[in-house]
């Protein structure tokens, strides 16, 4: 589901949502679009340490991403940006490229149409597998039935 997922927002944005040469940027760009992993999938992930580290003035076992300065310092790799859209949560990918000839109700079919899309985009990037969309719930979500857009006439 995530490799789908990855692959439907860059077909919708034409450019990867997660791009990178490094895993650290990966990363990098999951955690501030996203937020970090939880707590408990960090304390038994096999790579934790490579990308983040624990809080040492935290009363909490709480987690932070390294810094780019950090993960240069520690692998000798330099990071670099190589993302065309800098999300700072997956709500904004609706506001990509958005029709801007559209109006009345064809503009808010595309613009219910764009949520329902994001919702299922984020069911499917959700970090916990154990919490991501299963495929048959996938099929049956209402952007791949297109059940919202049944309320409009769209012209043609």
């Amino acid at each position: 589901m995530w490799s789908l997922g990855c692959v439907i927002a860059e077909l919708f944005l034409g450019w990867p949502l997660y791009p990178g040469a490094q895993e650290y940027d990966q990363i990098r760009y999951i955690s501030q679009t996203q937020g970090l992993p939880g707590e408990h999938l960090l304390n038994v992930g096999t790579k934790t340490a490579r990308f983040f580290c624990r809080e040492s003035d935290s009363p909490y076992s709480a987690w932070r991403l390294k810094s780019t300065d950090e993960h240069e310092t520690e692998t000798g790799m330099k990071s670099k940006e190589a993302r065309k859209y800098i999300f700072s949560c997956l709500d904004d990918i609706a506001h990509v490229n958005l029709l801007m000839n559209l109006e009345g109700s064809d503009l808010l079919a595309e613009k219910v149409d764009r949520r329902e899309f994001v919702g299922l985009l984020k069911r499917m990037l959700w970090i916990d597998a154990e919490k991501r969309i299963a495929p048959v719930e996938a099929l049956s979500h209402s952007f791949m039935s297109m059940q919202h857009l049944l309320d409009f006439h769209i012209a043609t």
